[in-house]
């Protein structure tokens, strides 16, 4: 499934090795590669979702959203840039850091959000979330950090954009998935 996405979305190099392996699959998984993007829309809505219940806080939907036990993150950034668990566990109030994407990409079960703080400062963050049978199993959250995304095939999938913007030096960082 994740061969078809990269397809529709790079350049032409990558089409062309991605499309003869496309082409040479089983007929057997036409159904799956044909309900990829209805996987992906349903993985994006489960964390568009997380980041209104999030700027609401409605702790409800929160809970039902994350697997109950055993949710791994990442964090990379400064210590005092760990907004979202403070929000998540409680230390801040809703409202204290406004966590809207003004940017996002699915791709399969990964969902690539990034945003400002509410556009207030240069505070930039990425999150990379990780969706299986709706609920949120995996998160890796990047501080003021710009990230690259790279799949199977030395082809990029995804590239944050708001680090950029950011008036003062920060690290890139590649992440395979």
């Amino acid at each position: 499934m994740f061969f078809l996405v990269l397809c529709e979305h790079h350049s032409t190099s990558c089409i062309c090795v991605l499309s003869s392996f496309v082409s040479g699959l089983p007929s057997s998984w036409s159904f799956a590669l044909a309900n990829t993007s209805d996987l992906e829309r349903e993985n994006q809505k489960v964390v568009l979702t997380f980041y209104e219940a999030l700027a609401s806080g409605d702790v409800v939907t929160l809970q039902k959203l994350l697997v109950a036990d055993n949710l791994e993150w990442w964090f990379h950034g400064p210590p005092a840039a760990q907004y979202l668990r403070r929000l998540l566990i409680g230390e801040d109030a809703p409202g204290s850091f406004a966590f809207e994407p003004l940017r996002v990409r699915t791709i399969g079960e990964n969902v690539f959000a990034e945003g400002y703080d509410n556009g207030k400062s240069s505070k930039c963050w990425v999150h990379v979330w990780t969706v299986r049978e709706g609920k949120i199993v995996q998160l890796r959250e990047y501080f003021n950090t710009e990230l690259t995304v790279f799949g199977p095939v030395d082809c990029p999938l995804w590239s944050s954009q708001l680090g950029k913007d950011c008036k003062k030096s920060i690290p890139s960082l590649i992440l395979a998935v």
